[in-house]
């Protein structure tokens, strides 16, 4: 539980710590265990590619913020990093899901996920829930769109619902583009 010799730290300039020795990276002859914060940084970058790739409504800024409210807590840390800990990756993703306000539900309840698959029996119909809202929204309006697609035959089709959410009242957040 140290920081390398070799680390970037700054109470004030430098926001979380992340794993950087003995890392196994590719090279052009394969791969090779290699340490440095040239290492580091591919596991933050990396994190937020994986949360913005799933959770692709959140914004850059939004994923930042989240990546800094996801850190383990390390008492060694204190005055070091301004986050005072660890990316933790586990953590972040918890939050990116809470943070979703579009979320589906197939019928037999799964767990709410922005992808579900469905399988209609032929001339039948089933019930699938859509989820709006949660704990992160203040007021603004919400935009998104609910891909529904099918096979007919030999023929794929396609069809895309928008769905619209406008929370009233409260604090408004600021929407970043």
């Amino acid at each position: 539980d140290a920081l390398a010799p070799y680390s970037n730290y700054g109470a004030s300039s430098v926001d979380i710590a992340a794993p950087g020795s003995d890392i196994l990276s590719t090279v052009p002859s394969g791969y090779q265990s290699l340490s440095g914060t040239s290492m580091a940084c591919p596991h933050v970058a990396g994190a937020a590619a994986l949360v913005q790739s799933v959770f692709f409504h959140l914004t850059p800024a939004r994923v930042g913020e989240l990546i800094l409210e996801s850190v383990s807590a390390q008492p060694w840390l204190e005055g070091v990093v301004v986050g005072a800990g660890l990316l933790d990756v586990e953590r972040l993703i918890a939050l990116a899901e809470a943070d979703t306000w579009l979320l589906l539900t197939s019928p037999d309840n799964s767990t709410p996920s922005r992808l579900i698959t469905v399988d209609v029996p032929a001339q039948g119909q089933v019930e699938v829930g859509v989820l709006i809202g949660g704990p992160e929204l203040g007021a603004n309006s919400y935009s998104a769109e609910v891909s529904v697609s099918w096979v007919n035959g030999s023929v794929a089709e396609a069809l895309a619902v928008p769905v619209r959410l406008v929370v009233a009242g409260g604090p408004a957040l600021d929407e970043e583009e």
